[in-house]
């Protein structure tokens, strides 16, 4: 088809075809078949650049196929009415560049077309948009990472830069400082990383509020606002580590009986220990904790009761907490000053005070036993590791007469470790 000079041409773009404006783009209409028309804007740092000295220009396959001046206003904004020439009907691509006359530099634009005899794009109501780069449409901060254990220069997440073609973008980054942005100096950026730049205060503060905005190359602008939530890492404790050991009687108050050590994994976790209140544990007055120590209370007697039953409660700094049964035991200790051993014995095999017994002879297993008649001679002993057999009978082995007689349990290291008494023997007159 033969090109016809529209009216629209006439009124528009024959400025723009007749003579050339800076960058000196000239075009001779009249060396093409066909021809389009768009109507458009120029956006250089994502806004509308309504400067009449602005200029967008198409090129076909590298030659410059039309351009004109972003000078025609209408209701206060400035259009440009591009006349798009070609020897083809249809089907080839189109590129567009702007001049940016403040700057005066041209800038290729990120938008193409296809060229379509006759064709006519854009409106004033809505125009066919020419812009130096794309706009952005989101600004979105991933794989966030902010734990309670948290620390400076720990990475909190990657900003995520999307333009109107779906594609990530390049920015630099910076913060708003106002009600939206309240902790924004506790935050630096790494590219577009978000870094932490101080400890995590966990639970004194569960959020962080932030103000970014995202400037790319071109001087494009997105902002947004992000609230962190902090990510509870810390979990109850799961145990309290048992006492195997136990404590002497007769030790004074007060005493030292253990660490009171906390199972917990997470790490460098705090902890505090109390009794729990509970009319089932009455043991527990009988103790006492002292930050992570058990101590006693009281001074315990073995024969009396020697085993103990706690219930402890441990909390870790978050108020976490684990509550355990604890348990106690009282050992018993050689009392030398207390007599040892029943006074009486019948060794007639019924199984009754057949022997003569030391209460926890294992106690004593380097005492020597030594019986002695009442004129004092000694009639029986043993070598040491006494061992509760000694049932009324002499070195020889032969049964005693009934009648009282003396009994010397000694320590064969130290004299002074010694238990002296009486002892009488019953055996139903055969003797």
């Amino acid at each position: 088809m033969k090109l016809l000079k529209p009216l629209i041409l006439l009124l528009f773009c024959v400025p723009g075809i007749l003579w050339a404006q800076n960058p000196n783009w000239s075009i001779n209409a009249s060396s093409f078949q066909y021809s389009m028309t768009m109507v458009s804007v120029s956006l250089t740092n994502c806004e509308i650049d309504n400067d009449p000295n602005n200029q967008i220009a198409a090129f076909i396959n590298g030659t410059l196929a039309g351009f004109t001046n972003t000078n025609t206003t209408v209701n206060g904004d400035n259009y440009a009415y591009l006349v798009i020439y070609s020897n083809s009907p249809g089907g080839e691509s189109i590129n567009f560049k702007i001049y940016d006359a403040d700057n005066d530099v041209v800038i290729d634009a990120k938008q193409t077309q296809f060229f379509q005899e006759n064709a006519s794009l854009g409106n004033v109501s809505n125009p066919i948009e020419i812009a130096s780069e794309y706009k952005l449409t989101s600004l979105d901060l991933n794989n966030i990472t902010l734990y309670d254990y948290s620390g400076i220069d720990n990475e909190i997440g990657h900003f995520l830069l999307i333009n109107e073609m779906g594609d990530s973008t390049a920015a630099s980054y910076s913060f708003i400082y106002d009600s939206l942005g309240t902790e924004n100096t506790s935050f630096d950026f790494m590219n577009n990383l978000l870094i932490l730049n101080e400890e995590v205060d966990y639970p004194t503060q569960d959020t962080f509020n932030i103000h970014v905005t995202a400037t790319t190359s071109y001087g494009c602008e997105i902002s947004n606002h992000f609230v962190l939530d902090v990510f509870n890492t810390n979990v109850a404790p799961t145990d309290i580590i048992q006492y195997t050991g136990c404590l002497d009687e007769n030790s004074e108050e007060g005493s030292y009986i253990t660490l009171l050590i906390a199972i917990d994994t997470t790490p460098n976790d705090i902890h505090t220990f109390e009794f729990v209140e509970d009319r089932n544990f009455p043991d527990n007055q009988f103790f006492e904790i002292n930050y992570d120590e058990l101590l006693s209370s009281q001074v315990f007697d073995y024969e009396t009761k020697n085993f103990y039953s706690l219930q402890i409660k441990v909390t870790d700094e978050i108020g976490n907490f684990y509550v355990d049964t604890f348990y106690v035991n009282i050992c018993d200790v050689i009392e030398y000053e207390n007599a040892l051993g029943n006074n009486f014995i019948s060794p007639d095999g019924d199984g009754i005070n057949d022997v003569f017994k030391i209460p926890n002879v294992e106690l004593y297993n380097n005492f020597a036993l030594h019986i002695y008649n009442d004129n004092g001679n000694e009639i029986y002993y043993t070598d040491g590791n006494y061992n509760n057999t000694w049932n009324g009978v002499n070195n020889d082995d032969k049964g005693l007469p009934s009648g009282t007689y003396l009994f010397h349990f000694v320590d064969q290291d130290d004299a002074s470790l010694e238990f002296n008494g009486r002892i009488i023997i019953q055996r139903d007159n055969k003797y």
